[in-house]
């Protein structure tokens, strides 16, 4: 639904499900586009439904029909339909998904064998469908989407025990954790044992806020992107024997941009500190004159496109944890990845510590 200028997405599936992400957020629009990806399921039997506020689409990133994993999605009975077969997805799962949804405006699509066949007879499915909504008039593909697109308010993302997470942030853009958490503060089946439904009750007071914060800051904090495993390892135990997820709030905030014209030469410094260079682009991605000629009758500019592949690399080698560094802007250096072109050197930065 679409509340007051603010988007705010729902959990849609049985009551009996457990292990799932719950995705109820808050998301603003920022640069005519809106990237929190929300992750939407719904068990056998039951309808998956998603929808974007007027004048954006659903922007599928991914979909499953089937099982994938320990997690116990949609087990709600001890009869028949059981757990036969825990990796298991329809053929045609993503297809069937992106065509009843991608870049529509809302969509439902009916969590049966008879949309998407049936990959596991026996076993309890569900449908899983990874999204966000993009401006209509916006909608651009792949890659380059995501250069537009930021996280403008935080994103709190849940993750059972023993499960990994990936944290991303748009390009230009680093994570910044806010606060989190790993134990159990719910008293409903959120990511429950796999047989034992008496475990959801055992606590709902075991947390370790502040041990969990700090070991996701000294990961995350900085980087584009950073996974974690949700894992007594990774931030200790605080209730043994009790079923156990990580939630996590975390923004995505600017870091320091650059750019400079081919042939010319960039010094970054972080005084103090050390470079962690997040983003690098050679070549063109902009289609107005950014260093071209003043006489637009000359300017050189027929892609848009245009990227070294090897961008990233080349400008962390010379900077990255170091204090000051210098980057030249030429195809010695990075390629050339459009002969003829007039190209540039963009670059995105934060000073650690």
């Amino acid at each position: 639904m679409y509340l007051g200028g603010v988007l705010v997405f729902g959990l849609i599936c049985c009551a009996s499900a457990t292990g799932l992400i719950r995705t109820s957020r808050q998301v603003t629009e920022s640069s005519g586009c809106v990237w929190t990806e929300e992750i939407v399921e719904a068990c056998e039997g039951y309808t998956l439904e998603a929808s974007c506020p007027d004048g954006y689409a659903i922007y599928v990133l991914n979909g499953l029909f089937g099982r994938d994993g320990l997690v116990p999605q949609c087990y709600a009975d001890p009869g028949p339909l059981r757990w036969n077969n825990l990796n298991c997805s329809s053929i045609n799962g993503l297809t069937e998904i992106r065509r009843q949804c991608h870049k529509k405006n809302s969509c439902s699509v009916s969590s049966n064998i008879n949309t998407f066949g049936d990959p596991c007879p026996g076993t309890r499915k569900f449908t899983r469908m990874n999204y966000f909504c993009m401006s209509s008039s916006d909608f651009l593909e792949g890659w380059q989407l995501r250069r537009n697109c930021s996280i403008s308010s935080p994103a709190i993302v849940t993750t059972c025990e023993d499960e990994s997470r990936n944290l991303t942030c748009g390009r230009g853009e680093v994570i910044k954790i806010d606060v989190a958490d790993y134990g159990r503060t719910q008293p409903y089946p959120l990511c429950g044992l796999l047989f034992d439904n008496s475990d959801f009750a055992k606590t709902s007071s075991c947390r370790s806020t502040d041990t969990t914060t700090v070991a996701l800051q000294r990961l995350c904090d900085g980087q584009n992107y950073c996974t974690f495993n949700a894992s007594n390892d990774q931030f200790g135990d605080p209730c043994p024997g009790i079923r156990k997820y990580s939630e996590v709030q975390y923004s995505c905030i600017a870091g320091t941009t650059g750019s400079i014209c081919e042939g010319e030469t960039v010094n970054i410094t972080c005084p103090g500190s050390y470079i962690r260079i997040q983003d690098a682009v050679f070549g063109r991605l902009k289609p107005y004159p950014l260093c071209g000629a003043s006489d637009p009758a000359s300017w050189t500019v027929n892609s848009t496109t245009c990227e070294s592949p090897g961008s990233l690399t080349e400008v962390r080698n010379r900077c990255q944890w170091k204090e000051t560094c210098e980057v030249p802007a030429v195809v010695e250096a990075f390629g050339d990845p459009c002969p003829g072109q007039i190209k540039y050197l963009e670059y995105t930065y934060v000073c650690g510590s």
